[in-house]
């Protein structure tokens, strides 16, 4: 997931999703953006669900 202001003037406001992961991969990535998307935004427990999560641009 990258910014979309990377990506143009007319980015600003999206984000940009690469599918270049494994479907497993990409289906967890899937359950962590709704999860966030609909309220249960807390990163510490999608840390916990999935050890590999993490945010681009965190370091």
């Amino acid at each position: 997931v990258s910014p979309g202001i990377g990506f143009g003037e007319y980015g600003e406001g999206f984000v940009r999703i690469a599918l270049v992961e494994n479907r497993q991969r990409l289906r967890q990535a899937t359950r962590n953006i709704k999860s966030f998307l609909s309220g249960r935004n807390d990163l510490a427990e999608l840390r916990r669900r999935d050890q590999n999560f993490a945010l681009a641009g965190s370091g």
